[in-house]
């Protein structure tokens, strides 16, 4: 038997080396180590996404599916910020020749549309290289304008797309080692869907539809997460609002509810608020009936409505003998009993005008700017007891010395809150004074810090407590500014006249700066800034590998960009690569090997010689296979016959192409037992 065995796997040999040579790939060696994936504009038109490693410069070109190659969206996404207005989660959308969409270190998200044609898709870039979400050959998933929005704590990203013969909802559930699909099965009786009605909650995600009769209905549907393996996920929504003669377009939302606007015409809208179970609550009448007045329609320009994080408190604004006011509703107690409103007593003239900033900060109250009219206002607080008086924070129409002496004429620029401090941007409108930043104690009211001179103030982001942003100064430099515990300081400044600060990722307590002039900064909760690498510049870009430990950043350099890895516990620091300027750093996977699929003897090409290693390996122990994981020409996770004998079908019998990565190097898209080492597990 055992020598019937070996003489058939002689005459196996002898079959495969009387084969011809194949005609060989580009060479490659395998490498390993830090390796770098870039998106690179080509000038012809489309995005190349390129693998680069170091010390061995591998380029691996991994377009996106189309017959000529693809085209990058942007994503316009929402959310429901908690820092300020501007605040989107710790999500970031590049503007430019590049957009795309970071949600965490370790995978970014594109939209792509191939040139030339409809086809579109949902991708993302990840230290594993490029994983298709969905394509399809049409325009199905092109996502519709405004239909983007990420659930508040960044695990979820809800999409309206074109679909096949209607608007269709995509769930990508961002919480696992990779995001995920989750298609969203919308009833039949919607015909359109609103894209700027999407909001996603932690438990769900609503969204409203027009149905046959002209009318309006909400829809929600459990935010289930998507398996690790099997068919796609779907899950079933269901009326829970409606029909409505007359449906608000936007909804305001939080981490657990949204609220919306329903009623027979839009001079009678009724208030609903809705949480992931349970029927959607009338909030502002028990029986159907119209209010005192009319809720005002609510939109981004002009909002309206607020809903905080538990959605047990909402706050609104409602027509008031021709005047909007502003009201807070207990959502427990629905009709006029449950209501209070917090702008009629005599700090409020009576031609109060709300429509600027209203929102729940993350402890809980709310705050709201108020004034003669949108640009001139006043910003209060209201501690979320109904009961409570609104506190002036910036008390330009009080008696009481206030943070801005700039009395009936305050424009408001920027308004944020975290740890308990609220940070109001302003100037005189009249340009009389220069603009002023104030820090003010939402508890009690009290001015905390006073600094004037600061311009343009934006870019808010919060880690923990504290609260960072940028704004010029009066001799032209920009600063990056840090508000810890009451007290205002700067973290760094940039030369006059160069690139200002910029926060360029953040993934929980933990965010990397550009700081011109310094370098890349590393910012945590509660600690000081660090200064990982310096630079006389701006940082470029920068991403985390997958484990947190190594940076891949770039510098302007001659020609391009000059990339390089920073290994943050050592801080040491290796030169990457370098990159055209019109290129931006991805993903980064910290010490993956690369290699080309069937490739069993590692020279980098794909010709006779490869069966024959792996059967030499397989059954004379007599051949060095340096990379298991390439001999593996079916990537079923196992290394045996039917391996050389698939890699012989596709090099001399016109069988279908092997499995990624092919037909160029690099890494293992479908992690297995199979490593890049000559022992078999």
């Amino acid at each position: 038997m055992a020598r019937a065995l070996k003489t058939t796997r002689r005459r196996s040999l002898a079959r495969v080396l009387a084969l011809g040579a194949a005609t060989a790939l580009a060479p490659c060696a395998i490498a390993s180590g830090p390796a770098g994936y870039l998106a690179v504009r080509r000038p012809e038109g489309g995005v190349d996404l390129v693998l680069r490693s170091a010390p061995t410069a591998v380029r691996v070109g991994t377009d996106l599916p189309g017959p000529s190659g693809s085209e990058w969206r942007p994503f316009g996404v929402r959310t429901a910020g908690r820092a300020s207005l501007e605040d989107t989660g710790g999500v970031f959308e590049i503007e430019g020749d590049l957009p795309r969409l970071q949600v965490r270190s370790d995978f970014q998200l594109v939209l792509f549309e191939s040139i030339g044609t409809d086809a579109s898709g949902i991708a993302a870039v990840g230290a594993r290289g490029v994983k298709v979400l969905r394509s399809a050959a049409d325009e199905r998933y092109r996502v519709r304008d405004g239909g983007a929005y990420l659930e508040p704590g960044g695990r979820r990203l809800g999409l309206v797309v074109r679909g096949e013969e209607r608007e269709e909802v995509l769930l990508l559930d961002l919480s696992g080692a990779e995001p995920a699909a989750v298609e969203v099965i919308v009833p039949l009786e919607a015909e359109r869907l609103e894209p700027w009605s999407l909001s996603v909650t932690r438990d769900a995600v609503f969204f409203s539809g027009r149905l046959e009769d002209g009318s309006w209905a909400v829809y929600r549907a459990p935010a289930a997460a998507a398996p690790p393996a099997g068919p796609p996920a779907s899950v079933a929504a269901e009326r829970i609002a409606g029909p409505f003669e007359s449906l608000g377009s936007h909804m305001a939302s939080s981490e657990e509810a949204v609220a919306f606007l329903g009623g027979p015409r839009e001079d009678e809208l009724d208030l609903f608020v809705a949480r992931g179970l349970g029927p959607a609550v009338n909030v502002t009448s028990s029986d159907g009936s119209a209010g005192a007045g009319p809720i005002l329609l609510h939109d981004p320009e002009s909002p309206r409505l607020a809903v905080s994080s538990d959605g047990l408190t909402v706050a609104y604004s409602l027509e008031v003998r021709g005047e909007p006011e502003t009201f807070v509703h207990d959502v427990r107690a629905p009709g006029p009993g449950g209501g209070a409103q917090i702008t009629s007593d005599d700090r409020f003239n009576p031609y109060i005008d709300q429509e600027s900033w209203i929102f729940f900060a993350a402890e809980g109250s709310l705050l709201f700017a108020a004034g003669h009219d949108p640009v001139t206002t006043d910003v209060f607080r209201v501690n979320g007891a109904l009961a409570s008086p609104a506190i002036n924070l910036t008390r330009t129409g009080s008696g009481l010395e206030p943070p801005f002496l700039v009395k009936g004429t305050l424009a408001v620029s920027a308004l944020a809150a975290s740890g308990g401090v609220a940070v109001v941007a302003a100037s005189d409108i009249l340009g009389a004074r220069p603009s002023v930043v104030a820090g003010v104690d939402v508890a009690t009211g009290a001015t905390l810090f006073v600094e004037r001179g600061l311009d343009r103030a934006s870019g808010f982001f919060a880690l923990g407590a504290d609260l960072y942003y940028t704004a010029a100064l009066q001799g032209g430099e920009s600063a990056l500014l840090r508000v810890r515990a009451g007290a205002q300081g700067q973290v760094g400044r940039a030369p006059a006249g160069g690139a200002s600060p910029r926060l360029l990722l953040q993934e929980g307590d933990r965010a990397l700066a550009s700081l011109p002039g310094t370098g890349l900064i590393e910012l945590r909760a509660a600690s000081d800034p660090r200064l990982l690498a310096p630079a006389a510049g701006p940082v470029v870009s920068a991403v985390l590998g997958s484990g947190g430990r190594q940076v891949v950043f770039a510098r302007p350099a001659s020609g391009g960009n000059a990339y390089a890895l920073l290994d943050v516990a050592a801080g040491v620091e290796t030169p990457l690569f370098g990159a055209p300027v019109e290129g931006e750093a991805l993903a980064v996977a910290e010490g993956a090997p690369l290699f080309l699929r069937g490739d069993s003897n590692g020279d980098g090409s794909l010709d006779i010689a490869d069966p024959v290693a792996t059967l030499l390996y397989l059954f004379a122990g007599t051949a060095a296979v340096p990379c298991l994981d390439a001999a593996d020409a079916d990537d079923d996770g196992a290394l045996v016959l039917t391996d050389p004998i698939r890699l012989l079908l596709h090099l001399f019998a016109g069988g279908p192409p092997l499995p990624p990565p092919y037909p160029e190097p690099g890494l293992d898209a479908t992690p297995d037992g199979l490593g890049c080492g000559g022992e078999l597990p």
